[in-house]
């Protein structure tokens, strides 16, 4: 593949995706969507760092994948041959998670040389239920307050709260989601319907607009 083709893959692509030089392990190439993931505006920012430069800023988002990152593009370049890891989780600059299959693949010159590596992942959010979602918001953040809050505010909801639900009360307007009455909540919940019904008063006092929460919660994919 032309480098020039390589360019014009990225850029039309609805997914996050770059080009690294192979010996130096520079962005050459980047789309918006891979910007976005690290707070960049312009995505030729990225132009000229190394992930260790973003590790510097991603450290505590994405743990030790600077490292394992460049393990693999080391093993791309060794073995000239793809890679493909999937459901890889970690958060974004914003501290909302990123769940995310990825491959690397080995880019050549007219003589066979690997001269860059193509990065391309495919976003996997919106297949995740809301349980799934926030499970993994509890397991990256150690209070679960500030697990609530991140849900709550990737799902553009926090704003319709004056005071956070606690976890008790989120399981709960995350079943009515699904279920258009107490007692179907109650009995997906194992929970008597009296302790639904408090937690969803408790819901209603602590939100602005309780019904457009649940609506906008059932418009999401899944």
């Amino acid at each position: 593949m032309h480098i020039n083709d390589v360019e014009e893959l990225i850029l039309q692509l609805d997914s996050p995706a770059h080009l690294k030089d192979a010996k130096t392990g520079k962005y050459l190439i980047n789309n918006k969507l891979h910007a976005d993931i690290y707070g960049f505006e312009d995505y030729s920012e990225l132009n000229g760092m190394t992930i260790y430069d973003l590790d510097n800023i991603m450290h505590p988002y994405w743990g030790n994948n600077a490292q394992e990152m460049s393990n693999i593009e080391m093993y791309v370049r060794t073995s000239n041959r793809s890679v493909r890891k999937d459901s890889r989780v970690w958060l974004d600059i914003n501290g909302h998670i990123w769940v995310h299959n990825m491959v690397k693949i080995p880019i050549h010159d007219a003589s066979r040389k690997i001269i860059s590596i193509l990065t391309i992942a495919s976003t996997l959010n919106s297949e995740l239920s809301l349980n799934e979602k926030l499970n993994i918001y509890r397991e990256y953040y150690k209070s679960s307050s500030q697990a609530i809050k991140k849900f709550l505010e990737y799902h553009n909801i926090l704003q319709y709260f004056n005071s956070l639900p606690t976890m008790a009360e989120l399981n709960v307007l995350i079943a009515k989601k699904e279920f258009i009455n107490n007692k179907l909540i109650a009995q997906h919940l194992g929970l008597s319907i009296k302790t639904i019904e408090t937690h969803i008063s408790h819901l209603y006092q602590k939100s602005t607009n309780l019904e457009q929460v649940v609506y906008l919660l059932r418009a999401t994919q899944r």
